[in-house]
């Protein structure tokens, strides 16, 4: 969605989040909205890149940075989900083609979720009540895609936002859940050098968007949510070739 990633980076620069400038939009397939968005070059690395190097204290001074970004954005509600311009929902954990309505209020969005986990019974998958989730008042504005590969330092150690695709209105949690290391699988190691760069991960994650036993039941859910909705996966690949 080229017009919801434009407004969202237009949006969070306007809130005083580092992203960079959007240039001009090219048009690749017109049918397949296909599209390439020319932006202004931010001089730096990513934090993939950079995270065997840092240490400590520069982990705690990235991780402030992107909590005073989380908590600007999350002031931001919305009583409808979805992105800012089109109000349609995407994100990496809905990729059937069956995906929320636009413009989705948070009981729809909610109501959704649990038919995946409560009713829907394909392939006869049994009930989760244990993970439903609970009514949210309100949406907020999150990036919903904070991976290291998304988070660019330059040389004066500011931190930059890109890749804003999955950006829009959708419920706190899928901020945390998206706040993702499995790019760095060498952060799995058994060495003590992959080990702290891990704990290290965890901090920032923890600093930046609170604790994981808040979210722990909702990235149960949303796993469980994609891995039955993929027998609907938008390329429409049949569920047995997947698994």
């Amino acid at each position: 969605m080229c017009h919801d990633e434009i407004a969202a980076l237009k949006f969070s620069r306007d809130l005083g989040i580092r992203v960079p400038v959007v240039h001009r939009v090219v048009e690749v397939d017109a049918e397949k909205h296909d599209y390439i968005i020319i932006m202004e070059r931010i001089h730096g690395h990513t934090l993939e890149e950079l995270w065997p190097s840092i240490g400590w204290w520069r982990t705690l001074l990235l991780a402030k940075q992107l909590r005073s970004y989380l908590q600007i954005m999350h002031s931001i509600t919305s009583m409808t989900a979805g992105g800012l311009s089109s109000g349609s929902v995407r994100s990496p954990w809905l990729e059937s083609l069956y995906a929320p309505a636009p413009h989705s209020s948070p009981a729809a969005f909610t109501g959704y979720l649990n038919w995946w986990l409560l009713s829907c019974r394909p392939y006869r998958f049994k009930a989760r009540t244990d993970l439903a989730f609970e009514h949210m008042p309100n949406h907020i504005f999150i990036h919903q895609d904070l991976a290291p590969r998304n988070l660019i330092v330059d040389a004066h150690n500011n931190l930059w936002v890109v890749d804003w695709e999955y950006a829009g209105f959708y419920p706190p949690y899928m901020e945390y859940v998206n706040i993702d290391s499995s790019s760095m699988a060498w952060l799995n190691g058994s060495s003590w050098r992959a080990r702290l760069a891990k704990w290290r991960w965890a901090l920032l994650r923890w600093i930046a968007a609170g604790p994981p036993w808040h979210h722990i039941k909702y990235w149960k859910g949303l796993a469980e949510i994609h891995r039955r909705s993929c027998i609907y996966r938008l390329d429409r690949t049949p569920y047995s070739e997947q698994i």
